[in-house]
């Protein structure tokens, strides 16, 4: 999928950052909110399939206090709170036929304490970004999403 909103089922006080001096761009909670939510939601459509493995790359940036809780979910009931490693691999949502990612952006200090917790903060001139990257393995087959 290209494009951060592909894929999004939910936002709210979340924006596209554009910081033309710097020459980046990145996912942030708007200047007046305290706190930035967005949900990413993949279903597999084939019901012969369920997840067996999920491996997930998270881009993430984090200055002063700023902080990201993501959470990783399936239809089965069982939820990951990812660690604050950008990578995971996980079995427990084992069974899942859908995938929601959510992502809470919240803290930082002073004025713009909006730009201390950032989705996918990478260069202006990226060709090939790098935002999520998530793969299903299902009884030994590979499924790339995103």
């Amino acid at each position: 999928m290209v494009g951060w909103l592909n894929g999004v089922s939910e936002v709210a006080d979340v924006f596209r950052m554009e910081e033309k001096d710097w020459k980046k761009v990145y996912l942030s909670r708007t200047e007046e909110a305290d706190i930035g939510k967005i949900k990413w939601s993949f279903e597999i459509t084939n019901s012969n399939k369920v997840f067996d493995t999920v491996e997930m790359y998270f881009d993430h940036t984090l200055y002063q206090n700023g902080n990201i809780q993501v959470l990783l979910s399936g239809d089965t009931g069982k939820d990951i709170l990812l660690p604050d490693e950008k990578n995971l691999t996980t079995k427990t949502l084992s069974g899942s036929c859908k995938l929601e990612i959510s992502a809470t952006l919240t803290g930082g200090k002073g004025d713009i304490a909006w730009q201390h917790a950032q989705l996918f903060r990478q260069e202006t001139t990226s060709e090939e970004p790098e935002f999520i990257k998530v793969f299903g393995v299902f009884g030994g087959e590979s499924f790339k999403f995103c």
